[in-house]
Formats: structure tokens, C-alpha cells, sequence
């Protein structure tokens, strides 16, 4: 019996769905993240070495940047990989939250601390 690569054995099953869902988020963040650094598309297509109308073609969704491709993205647009995809599906294969949850806690901690208190806070209040 063939021994199945490391990739085989951590690969996770997504619904197809749930793919749409990872690409059109990845597609928006980087469309986002490009226009906060004012890069045009096509300075951002040089930037990673491709065509010059690659990054075109991935936020219109025509094409799918490949894992190499995705990384150099994110190392000139100065984000982690993980900006570019949706909060419910990162850290996945480590038991994290999903769905709301993961949500509710990606907002807070984007939140200025005053505020993340206060929010916590009222939870407890609701809670009670």
C-alpha cells in the first residue's frame, strides 16, 4: 500500500460552497489590501512576476492564484496569508471555531481594547 504524502494526510474536504466562499473572499482582500497600498493592478502583477494582467484576472474571478503565488501576493501587500481568508476556515484543521463564532472573535479582536472590554462586559450582563 503507497504511503500518502504529508498534504494527503492534512488535506480537508470543503464543499464546494465553501470553496466560492474562500475564493471570493481571497479575490475582495486582495482587491481591498492592493487599493490601501495604491497599487494598480498591473504594479502589483510585476511585483509577484507575472503577467500584467494576472491580478485582473484573479479579482474578476477568471483565474486562481496558485499557493506560490498566493504567498508572494501577500509578502508585497504586507499581510499574513491568513488575511486573505475567511475567519471561519482559518486554523481549521486545529479545532478552531467556526462558522459565527470565529466570526464574533476576528471583530473583537479587531476592536480597540476599551471597546472589547465594554463588549464583553455587556455579554456578561446578558448573560446573567
Amino acid at each position: 500500500m503507497p504511503v500518502k504524502s504529508r498534504v494527503e494526510l492534512l488535506r480537508i474536504t470543503y464543499s464546494s460552497e465553501e470553496e466560492q466562499e474562500i475564493l471570493e473572499y481571497l479575490r475582495q482582500h486582495i482587491k481591498i489590501r492592493r487599493e490601501e497600498m495604491e497599487f494598480s493592478q498591473r504594479e502589483l502583477s510585476k511585483k509577484i512576476g507575472v503577467s500584467d494582467n494576472f491580478i485582473s484576472r484573479i479579482e474578476s474571478g477568471s483565474t486562481d492564484p496558485s499557493l506560490i503565488e498566493m504567498l508572494e501576493i501577500a509578502r508585497n501587500l504586507k499581510k499574513p496569508l491568513k488575511y486573505f481568508i475567511p475567519p471561519r476556515f482559518r486554523d481549521r484543521e486545529e479545532g478552531a471555531q467556526t462558522g459565527w463564532e470565529a466570526d464574533v472573535i476576528d471583530k473583537l479582536r479587531g476592536m480597540k481594547e476599551e471597546v472589547r472590554k465594554a463588549m464583553i462586559d455587556t455579554i456578561d450582563n446578558l448573560s446573567k
